[in-house]
């Protein structure tokens, strides 16, 4: 089983919570990408199960993004990458501790960002 689809947002990488006295918190910037990247997985799964596919969130998956991004100011793969598993926690599996194979390649392009997410749930071993 196999899934793709692309996120026209600006991936943010995941940062450390911010922290006061009434507790911690992750920033409104942050979340709002967040919220935007579940709902365009919700929307591409729709799309998914209308023609009549399935979708095993209990299967190992293989992970590959591509992060268009509009300018090459720093940020890293890595936590790029981190902030959009989380954002698919309870939608694509259950957990990303699910995924076991993971590739992630930041592209520039001037005046675009999108995330291009495709999934495959590995067969049970």
């Amino acid at each position: 089983m196999e899934i793709e689809w692309a996120c026209h947002v600006l991936a943010m990488g995941k940062p450390r919570p911010r922290v006061t006295r009434s507790g911690a918190y992750m920033p409104q910037a942050y979340r709002d990408c967040q919220d935007e990247l579940r709902n365009s997985a919700l929307e591409a799964f729709a799309r998914h199960v209308a023609r009549g596919a399935s979708w095993d969130v209990d299967a190992l998956m293989a992970v590959e993004l591509a992060f268009v991004l509009p300018d090459r100011r720093r940020r890293d793969v890595d936590n790029l990458a981190g902030g959009v598993l989380d954002a698919l926690n309870k939608v694509a599996w259950r957990d990303d501790s699910q995924v076991v194979e993971l590739t992630a390649r930041k592209l520039y392009v001037p005046r675009a960002a999108s995330v291009t997410i495709r999934l495959r749930a590995l067969p049970n071993e």
